[in-house]
């Protein structure tokens, strides 16, 4: 039934009608028009760079459609890469310049950026441009990263080498690394045209950070930022950190064999073993060169929620 206010009678909406389109020839014609972009060079290699520098270059472009181009933007995938251009719409036979410009990066090596020109042209909306360089230092460095050692006095770090390659002196601004494991002395207002830097190891802070890098800054105007990766194996390995097991029967028993192995070489000694959650038991240990294999059984909980379809524990070994 339907509600009547007031003794008035309901008012029905009127509905537009869509407008009928007539195409003619000459619509037929303008449809068949399309923008199409062309770049003459859509890579530009800048060689080799210095670091942290600015360089510019231009991309060329037309249009070699029968409509007008429009641009929208021209996207860039790092602050590093700045791109401008001039006006956005380009008519029929028209052609335009992106003006790029490009801050190196401050480590020593080849980089490559994209940019994209957004714009309606439906072959290529999103048209792919490339710059390329190499960073070459002006100065140089050895060893290019460090071996270290848990066992070794002062973790067995050997002496860092910098070396101007131009002959300018410079002078050491800063050293920093991963977490402060590893420092070095040195003087801000000496000059030199080469340091040979002692680097000091801090061994507990190495054991919680076994990979990492040491960054050194100097003032040469094109030294960059000298990076020096850091390493050192862990005074164990398990062969088996982790164990999945797929399928699991609830209260059905899995049994996996762990190896824990010294990378020094030590005699290992199990002092105790714990399961956090008591799902796993260590059924046998047999000692072997260089470490202990173990014979550990998983026994999956009883489902009690059918929606809970993982468990999770962990073995707590003490050595």
């Amino acid at each position: 039934k339907r509600q009547v206010v007031e003794g008035k009678k309901p008012q029905r909406k009127k509905t537009k009608k869509a407008p009928i389109r007539i195409q003619t020839k000459a619509t037929q014609k303008q449809e068949g028009k399309k923008p199409v972009i062309k770049v003459a060079n859509p890579v530009h290699d800048f060689g080799k760079v210095a670091p942290n520098k600015k360089y510019n270059c231009e991309f060329n472009f037309k249009n070699v459609g029968s409509a007008a181009l429009k641009i929208t933007k021209v996207q860039t995938t790092c602050g590093c890469t700045v791109a401008q251009l001039k006006k956005k719409t380009y008519a029929p036979g028209e052609s335009g310049t992106i003006d790029v410009s490009f801050r190196t990066p401050t480590r020593q090596g080849k980089t490559t950026k994209r940019l994209y020109i957004l714009s309606n042209d439906k072959q290529n909306p999103k048209f792919g441009l490339t710059l390329k360089a190499t960073v070459e230092l002006k100065i140089t460095f050895k060893p290019k990263s460090l071996e270290l050692s848990l066992k070794a006095e002062n973790a067995g770090a050997k002496p860092v080498t910098i070396t101007s390659k131009d002959g300018q002196p410079f002078a050491i601004k800063s050293i920093t690394s991963t977490r402060d494991v590893i420092t070095a002395d040195f003087d801000s207002t000496v000059e030199a045209t080469e340091f040979v830097l002692e680097p000091k190891v801090d061994i507990e802070k190495l054991k919680k950070n076994l990979k990492g890098s040491v960054k050194i800054n100097t003032t040469h105007p094109d030294s960059g930022l000298i990076n020096i990766g850091y390493s050192a194996l862990a005074l164990f390995d398990v062969s088996r950190p982790r164990i999945v097991i797929q399928n699991a029967d609830p209260q059905k028993p899995v049994v996996k064999t762990v190896w824990i192995k010294s990378n020094y070489g030590d005699k290992i000694e199990i002092e105790s073993i714990s399961s956090l959650k008591g799902h796993i038991e260590v059924l046998s240990q047999q000692a072997a060169e260089n470490g202990v294999k173990l014979d550990v059984q998983v026994t999956p909980p009883p489902q009690t929620d059918k929606s809970k379809r993982y468990f999770r524990d962990e073995l707590r070994i003490k050595i």
